[in-house]
C-alpha cells in the first residue's frame, strides 16, 4: 500500500494574524483516509506574537510527521515551497519558535520514517483537480483540497468567535 501524507495550514484574518492560524493533515492508502487531524493555534501557543502562513504551514507538516506510524515510507505533500525547503534540508527557520525549528530538524534526521517531500500545487480550480495538475503543470490533489477546506472550516468558526468577543 502507497501511504501519502497531505498537509495545509492557514491564518485567521489577514497574514500575519493575531487570531492564530489553523493547521490540518491527512495520510490515505489506497485512495482512503486512514488517519487525520486538524486544529487551531494561538500566537500563545507558538510563542509568538502573531501567526503567519508560513508557521501554521510548517505546524501541519510537523504534526502530520510526527503522528506517522514507525517505518512511514512515502510521501509528504505540501502546497507550500517554504514549508518544503524547512522539511527537506534548508537552515531558513527565520521566524521560526526555537522549539519549533529542533522538532523540524529532528523529524528530518529521525530514521524511524522515511518520506520524500512533494510541492502539490495549492487551490486547484474543478477542472484542473479534473485533470490532476494546475494550468502550470503542478500536480494537484483532492486531499489537499480536503486539508485546505478543514482549515477554511475552522478559521470560519474562529474568526467569528474572535469577531464577537470584539463587539
Amino acid at each position: 500500500m502507497t501511504l501519502e501524507l497531505y498537509c495545509d495550514g492557514g491564518v485567521c484574518g489577514p497574514n500575519p494574524s493575531l487570531i492564530g492560524g489553523t493547521w490540518a493533515w491527512v495520510m490515505v492508502g489506497n485512495d482512503k483516509v486512514l488517519n487525520e487531524d486538524s486544529g487551531f493555534i494561538e500566537p500563545d501557543d507558538l510563542g509568538v506574537e502573531k501567526i503567519t502562513n508560513n508557521l501554521s504551514e510548517l505546524y501541519a507538516a510537523l504534526r502530520g510527521i510526527e503522528a506517522l506510524p514507525e517505518g512511514f515510507d512515502g510521501k509528504v505533500w505540501t502546497d507550500s515551497i517554504i514549508t518544503l525547503y524547512r522539511l527537506t534540508d534548508s537552515l531558513a527557520f527565520k521566524g521560526v519558535p526555537d522549539w519549533l525549528m529542533e522538532r523540524v530538524k529532528l523529524a528530518r534526521k529521525n530514521r524511524k520514517w522515511c518520506y520524500e517531500c512533494v510541492l502539490v500545487g495549492g487551490h486547484p480550480t474543478k477542472r484542473e483537480l479534473a485533470q490532476g495538475c494546475r494550468d502550470d503543470g503542478r500536480v494537484v490533489s483532492k486531499w489537499n483540497v480536503w486539508c485546505d477546506t478543514k482549515c477554511k472550516e475552522i478559521s470560519k468558526k474562529w474568526s467569528s468567535v474572535s469577531l464577537g468577543d470584539q463587539v
